[in-house]
């Protein structure tokens, strides 16, 4: 992070990864295949996790 300018910006791996998973979903992705990107091999977080949810 230092590298690239991000520390003094708060940024972090975990921002990262927390952007890039909303980032997928509110473009259309699968949750089930986004939490199987991340790592998750069983559902954690329900509504209300904070991601956006494709409108439908």
């Amino acid at each position: 992070m230092k590298t690239a300018g991000l520390d003094d910006l708060g940024v972090t791996p975990h921002k990262l990864r927390h952007t890039a998973a909303s980032l997928a979903i509110a473009a259309g992705a699968d949750v089930k295949v986004v939490q199987t990107m991340l790592g998750h091999t069983t559902p954690q977080r329900g509504p209300g996790d904070g991601l956006p949810r494709p409108e439908g």
